[in-house]
C-alpha cells in the first residue's frame, strides 16, 4: 500500500531517508511513514497499516471542509504538525519520529 494512499489533506515531509505524511480519515488527522519512497507505508508484520493518531479533527460542520494541517520535519528526527480546526490553530509535536504526538501548549 503506498504512503498516505487513504488519507486527505495530506501534507508529507523527509528526514533521512523517511518519508512521513500526515492527513486525515475517519475523524482524525493521522500518522504515516515509509523507509522506500513512499512505494509502501510501514506495516505491522501482520499487514496492518503502522498508523499513529495526531488529533481527533472533525469535519467543520457549515462547509464539510476537512481541516488543514502542515508537517515539518527537522534533522534531530522531530515532527510538528500544525493543524487548523474550525479556525484555530493547535500545534502537535513528536520526538520519536512519529510513534507518538503531543499537544504543544503555550510560546
Amino acid at each position: 500500500m503506498p504512503l498516505a494512499d487513504d488519507l486527505r489533506g495530506v501534507d508529507r515531509a523527509q528526514i533521512e531517508g523517511t518519508s512521513y505524511a500526515v492527513g486525515w480519515s475517519d475523524d482524525a488527522y493521522w500518522c504515516e511513514w515509509s523507509t522506500d519512497h513512499c512505494a509502501t507505508k510501514a506495516l505491522f508484520a501482520d499487514g496492518v497499516s503502522v498508523r499513529r493518531q495526531i488529533v481527533v479533527a472533525d469535519l467543520n460542520p457549515a462547509t464539510e471542509e476537512i481541516p488543514r494541517a502542515e508537517l515539518c520535519a527537522y534533522l534531530t528526527w522531530e515532527l510538528r504538525c500544525m493543524v487548523n480546526i474550525g479556525g484555530t490553530l493547535f500545534s502537535y509535536v513528536s520526538r520519536d519520529g512519529g510513534e507518538s504526538w503531543q499537544e504543544v501548549v503555550g510560546p
